[in-house]
């Protein structure tokens, strides 16, 4: 049955449509990217555990449990890594199989005298282009999503339960990189590609003026 709520002009409405196989990308996106904090946590504990291995205050047992521990996660996290693409793979394949089925259908209804006029080869072509492009950007901002932003906040969460110090360093390393870089490769990117210091406002008779 037809769902009459979709709007095949809206992006949401595809990842609307495929909300049970982003679901198994979610699921295995999280266990993905926070497990991928229990390495170095791994690595830490039987770096702490050897040192009192040497001193003769740990066991070889202890060692034994941290280990198999540690590749039992590192096993658990790369599975999850592999479903998270496949599904994500699976994600964007239904979308750009449901787009290109309404180009066809739209394609097919039109009037044959407007489909010359065009250029039937033209409009198909410039057309399927869109289609795999507008579907490769929603791949790569569904994969995005947890790659960076789960995976970023996980470490910067990790970072503030060490210590609140550690926390703040990176953040102001990071920031202060970033106000250092900025004008210059804008000024880079103006010069390069010879873009107006001032762009019109769409609507208005204003201008954002980027001083570089």
């Amino acid at each position: 049955m037809k769902d009459e709520t979709f709007r095949p002009n809206r992006v949401l409405s595809y990842f609307q449509e495929e909300w049970k196989i982003l679901f198994f990308v979610t699921v295995s996106g999280l266990i993905y990217n926070l497990g991928l904090l229990a390495g170095p946590w791994f690595e830490g504990k039987m770096t702490g555990k050897l040192v009192d291995l040497l001193g003769g205050t740990g066991t070889f047992h202890q060692m034994l449990m941290l280990v198999t521990a540690y590749v039992v996660s590192i096993g658990i996290v790369q599975v999850s890594r592999y479903f998270k693409r496949f599904y994500v793979r699976r994600f964007a394949n239904n979308v750009n199989r449901h787009m290109k089925q309404i180009l066809y259908g739209t394609l097919v209804r039109k009037n044959r005298l407007e489909l010359e006029a065009e250029g039937t080869g033209n409009v198909l072509t410039k057309a399927i282009l869109d289609v795999d492009d507008c579907v490769e950007g929603m791949r790569k901002f569904t994969t995005e999503i947890f790659d960076t932003g789960v995976a970023l906040l996980a470490y910067a969460c990790m970072l503030l339960w060490y210590d609140w110090n550690v926390r703040q360093m990176p953040s102001r390393i990071v920031s202060l990189a970033v106000r250092r870089t900025e004008r210059p490769l804008m000024r880079r990117i103006f010069r390069l590609t010879n873009l107006p210091l001032c762009v019109p406002i769409s609507g208005t008779q204003l201008c954002r003026r980027f001083t570089v």
